[in-house]
């Protein structure tokens, strides 16, 4: 029986020495005859697909123009040849009674020696997520597993070329069978739906009532605006039939206030509470007709930062900038020349682009540190519960959507989702499965980044852990204890600039753009590395409050 090598070699001796077409697939298949029966469905299907090919069947040349091939710009560093998936997996031919050919997608990344890549792509040498590998992607048939690929192309390289597979990758099918997780997640979202087809529907026919009846709908200025009362309900409770506040007003008052401003966290509170039962009120909760109204709401709330919201703008135009750059460095055309641009002015923002993360860090501390302060400042008193209350509701806040976000990516996104750039590793998805309570008890940065689930989770981490610290700063400021309270903010700050700079000089400098392995582990990612800028915005808001957020800068010149 010939082996694939063999048959490959068969191929190439008799195309050398062919007059034409027609000639090659005759000998070709006068020699293979003899084994066909016995080989396997990998070879079976490549020589028919190669008969096809010679006969210049369009399903079987489709095998060719799916795949990869070299392309411009290779001197400039682009080794990156890509093929058309969509095309490649549409081929499906039948051969005889029910066996079909299909196409199947294959990565394969071929090691550069080192003095080869300088010389062609030197100048992007040290550039983090440009590849030093050439990758071409080729279409082959799909019964042709990678193991039997690698083995073929990996002794077919070395032995003509003296280089090797770094990597190869076939796109293979998905299938949830056995995945209990995935079924779980189905589950849990088919009732997610269902409460919210069900409280749209009574959202709908209680207004339909109440037009019916006559009675004007009006939502109270605090519904207005989106804010109303999950944080009142958490801190009330009925005594002798009148509903007393277990915090007093400050706990209540400080828990609405943050939701009012602190805009870049998610609201999902319920409206008329207070005239609905509580079946009916938990309806309401679900309502898309409700929650929409409140969402798409831009009305601002009485005594809110409203000049914080043009930062978050900016700041978020800057973050998506920046992950531009990240996300398609490995697909550059012309990454000898990223250095160039790299140098220019123009291109610092994007170079930059981690210190606008750093800016939403500034706006929770001051919002934290602003209404906090000025809550507690009226009666220079905090109770125990005042401060249970300022924990858990933040954890209700944000946990279950959290959750739920967690348990789609982890669990189901896997399945509606395929191409070349569908790989397991997408953003650490498979450490959902081991690591998601890491993620629950917000400790998930103080993890090694390659066992992060959802990656871009990190800054949830670190937000909650500076929430939590806050106060050994907030309340000594709102109690009167200014300078304590100032030394504390002071450490904050200088923790993080001994450790960014002792991380930095271990590293050798490190960036998203260069060591950024080390780098996300040691600098991007850590709390102490952050909690710098976070105690800027805790004195902002201090001072803010202070000065009544009157203070206005001179003109220049």
């Amino acid at each position: 029986m010939k082996t694939f090598g063999e048959f490959l070699s068969t191929i190439k001796g008799l195309v050398s020495h062919a007059g034409d077409i027609q000639n090659v697939a005759q000998k070709l298949f006068s020699q293979v005859a003899p084994s066909i029966a016995a080989a396997d469905t990998c070879t079976l299907d490549a020589i028919v697909a190669a008969k096809g090919l010679m006969g210049l069947e369009e399903w079987a040349l489709k095998f060719i123009d799916a795949s990869g091939k070299p392309q411009r710009g290779i001197l400039k560093g682009n080794l990156v040849f890509m093929g058309n998936y969509d095309e490649c997996t549409e081929i499906d031919h039948l051969v005889a009674g029910d066996h079909r050919i299909e196409g199947g997608y294959c990565e394969f990344s071929v090691e550069i020696p080192a003095q080869l890549f300088n010389q062609v792509a030197g100048g992007a040498n040290h550039i983090e997520g440009v590849s030093h590998d050439l990758r071409l992607d080729l279409c082959l048939p799909k019964s042709c597993s990678a193991e039997k690929i690698n083995a073929v192309v990996n002794t077919t390289l070395v032995s003509l070329f003296k280089v090797g597979l770094s990597k190869l990758r076939c796109v293979e099918d998905k299938s949830m069978e056995g995945d209990t997780g995935a079924y779980v997640a189905i589950v849990i979202f088919a009732i997610l739906i269902f409460l919210l087809v069900i409280g749209t529907l009574y959202d709908i026919v209680r207004q339909l009532r109440k037009d019916t009846d006559g009675e004007a709908y009006e939502l109270t200025p605090s519904e207005k605006n989106g804010h109303v009362g999950p944080v009142i309900a958490l801190t009330k409770f009925a005594e002798n039939g009148v509903e007393k506040d277990i915090n007093g007003d400050i706990g209540k008052d400080i828990h609405e206030d943050i939701e009012k401003n602190n805009a870049h966290h998610i609201e999902n509170i319920p409206t008329k509470q207070a005239e609905l039962a509580p079946g009916n009120s938990f309806l309401m909760a679900f309502s898309i007709r409700e929650n929409g109204r409140k969402i798409l709401n831009a009305t601002p709330p009485k005594g809110s930062l409203t000049c914080l919201n043009g930062i978050r703008v900016i700041s978020m135009a800057w973050i998506i900038l920046g992950h531009v750059l990240t996300t398609y460095s490995d697909t550059l055309e012309n990454p000898t020349e990223a250095l160039d641009v790299i140098k220019t002015f123009s291109f610092q923002p994007m170079l930059n682009a981690p210190l606008a993360v750093d800016t939403f860090f500034v706006l929770s501390g001051l919002l934290v540190s602003y209404l906090f302060i000025k809550e507690i400042s009226k009666t220079k008193r905090i109770r125990c519960m005042q401060m249970f209350m300022y924990y858990f509701h933040r954890f209700w806040r944000l946990t279950p959507l959290y959750m739920l976000v967690l348990l789609f990516f982890g669990f189901l996104s896997r399945y509606i989702a395929s191409g070349p750039f569908d790989k397991p590793d997408v953003l650490y998805r498979d450490n959902c499965k081991t690591y998601w309570w890491r993620n629950i008890l917000y400790i998930n940065v103080l993890f090694p980044e390659r066992e992060i689930c959802m990656l871009w989770s990190w800054y949830l981490s670190d937000d909650m852990i500076f929430y939590v610290v806050a106060p050994l700063a907030i309340i000594p400021l709102a109690l009167g204890f200014t300078v304590f309270g100032f030394l504390i903010i002071v450490l904050m700050m200088v923790t993080h600039i001994v450790t960014y700079g002792y991380f930095e000089w271990v590293i050798d400098s490190g960036s998203q753009l260069w060591h950024n392995q080390e780098y996300m582990d040691k600098v991007y990612l850590n709390p102490w590395s952050r909690i710098g800028v976070y105690a800027v915005g805790l004195a902002l808001g201090y001072i803010l409050l202070k000065t009544k957020a009157k203070y206005r800068f001179k003109k220049m010149g």
